[in-house]
């Protein structure tokens, strides 16, 4: 039997804002077979979601996420 596979990229960021729990509810609730995400590591090792390699145009910040600590904004 083939089955269409439908991957949610970013959750369902044309409904919700992207990489947040709320797109990847809205997905599952679109009957998305699966979600694609990006994961990167903070400067102290913590694995956060985080699509883009800079944090430029998603944030007040400059650089990219392995510049910050966790709980550095």
């Amino acid at each position: 039997m083939n089955r269409f596979i439908n991957y949610a990229h970013r959750g369902a960021s044309a409904y919700a804002p992207e990489n947040t729990m709320s797109a990847f509810r809205k997905a599952l609730e679109l009957k998305a077979n699966g979600i694609e995400l990006d994961l990167q590591k903070t400067k102290d090792g913590k694995i956060v979601i985080f699509h883009d390699d800079f944090i430029d145009k998603k944030s007040n910040g400059i650089g990219t996420i392995s510049d910050y600590t966790y709980n550095e904004r």
